[in-house]
């Protein structure tokens, strides 16, 4: 018998040759392989004749889970015997499972034999198929593609979910969960064509990059985050939480010289779209800075099709008397009312009259008008305004011959825009707003205290 007693370990020795030969060569990972081994019995002599024995691969030395299992009917000559594991159950699913696989047999009805025989990753018939190890790590010797769904593999790795999700992957520490690193200057680390979904479930960042080619570039370059070469959208970032106490959905960090997000439009389309919906009170853009530099920077024209409102305003010009070392800059003015202003200078006629003549548009878009004249040169006290705007046009009289006349008028808007989103000079903050304030500092109060404050978590630097 093959039995175990209380003290003597069960009288069987079992010699794992390891050299492996593949059975499947055309197969990358190979379902059988080789086994051969020596029986003896309780008294140490050589087993024969036709035995059940039963193998068993668990991940582990002890306990742990079975990762495989098959019967055979084996042949034993002076102890010896040879058999194919796998023929009866292939043990594909141990390659995908584990590495290190520890195998247990049991003879007839006997318990199973001690110790467990590890053998490593001869599963994968690693010393003369496609597949290789060094260390702990496994990797492909061969020049070709790996294809997981598809047996035409058109890059490296192709992976073919069908409907389903091609590739899931998840982590539960503070490293990333996965990583893509492009080595080569100027070229792209991640390219997606279609659809694609970047999902974090904590309160960090669903991606952040260190590369150039990324969200977060720490090069000199400026270089593309994503590029839309179709009609859809490079780059859409969603939040649906309306608290304003809640971070961005999407940050873009620049810790180099270039850009945080570049973005350009070859077409008829915008090298950049937010868009704030639902009625909510969200912005569609926030930007911020808490150094020196500007929240905003816009080279070229802008136009805000809605109302425009500032803490100040002014022109900012290279000084005309010393353009290299200094600005200037002037204040805008200033008013509560929609006011347009227009004025010139216009020379008196031999009656000391004048007509200015307006732009053809100005009554269709201004209203209650208000004048301003300054004679030039000399006195005109009894200077006036003869008639009224009318026609797009007014009188001046009162005036000497041939005076100059420096003349303003102004208006209220009155086009279609205006009338609908009239000024309305002092209002109520909203409930949201309450209690906050567009420039905490100058209350003495902190930065909590301003009512577009969100605390934003910097990502990990990994």
């Amino acid at each position: 018998m093959f039995r175990q007693n209380e003290k003597l370990i069960v009288g069987a020795i079992i010699t794992m040759l390891m050299a492996v030969s593949l059975l499947l060569a055309e197969q990358m990972v190979p379902d059988k392989m080789n086994y051969q081994g020596r029986l003896l019995d309780a008294n140490g002599n050589p087993v024969n004749g036709t035995k059940s024995i039963t193998f068993n691969a668990f991940n582990d030395e002890s306990g742990g889970a079975l990762l495989w299992s098959e019967t055979q009917t084996v042949e034993v000559t002076d102890g010896f015997f040879n058999v194919t594991l796998g023929s009866i159950n292939p043990f594909n699913e141990i390659f995908l499972s584990c590495l290190s696989a520890h195998l247990v047999l049991k003879v007839e009805d006997d318990d199973d034999m001690s110790p467990r025989t590890k053998i490593n990753s001869v599963l994968f018939a690693l010393f003369d198929g496609d597949w290789k190890t060094s260390g702990d790590n496994l990797y492909s010797a061969q020049p070709g593609n790996v294809g997981i769904g598809t047996d035409t593999p058109t890059e490296k790795l192709h992976v073919d979910g069908g409907s389903g999700t091609a590739v899931l992957v998840e982590s539960n520490g503070d490293d990333p969960t996965f990583k893509i690193q492009q080595n080569t200057l100027y070229r792209t680390a991640l390219q997606v064509n279609g659809s694609s979904t970047f999902n974090s479930n904590s309160q960090d960042y669903s991606i952040v990059s260190n590369g150039t080619n990324f969200f977060e570039n720490s090069t000199s370059f400026s270089t593309s985050a994503f590029t839309n070469s179709g009609g859809g959208t490079a780059v859409e970032a969603n939040t649906y939480n309306t608290s304003m106490e809640n971070g961005p959905t999407g940050k873009f960090t620049n810790s180099g010289n270039g850009d945080a997000v570049y973005g350009l439009s070859y077409n008829s389309g915008h090298g950049g779209y937010f868009k704030a919906g639902n009625g909510n009170n969200d912005d569609a853009l926030y930007a911020t800075t808490s150094g020196s530099g500007r929240a905003g920077y816009f080279n070229g024209d802008v136009h805000v099709n809605g109302n425009l409102s500032k803490s100040s305003g002014t022109f900012l010009i290279d000084h005309p008397y010393d353009p290299a070392n200094k600005y200037l800059a002037h204040s805008l003015v200033e008013s509560p009312d929609m006011m347009n202003v227009y004025n010139g200078n216009i020379i008196l006629d031999n009656k000391g009259e004048a007509i200015v003549e307006l732009p053809y548009y100005f009554e269709n878009i201004n209203m209650e008008f208000r004048y301003q004249l300054t004679p030039i040169g000399a006195s005109a006290p009894d200077l006036y305004i003869a008639e009224e705007i009318s026609n797009n046009e007014f009188k001046i009289a009162g005036g000497k011959s041939g005076i100059k006349v420096s003349w303003q008028i102004t208006g209220i808007r009155n086009d279609l825009y205006a009338k609908k989103h009239r000024v309305q000079v002092e209002r109520d903050k909203p409930d949201y707003e309450k209690g906050k304030y567009l420039n905490p500092e100058l209350f003495g109060l902190g930065e909590e205290k301003g009512i577009n404050y969100k605390p934003i978590n910097e990502p990990k630097k990994k």
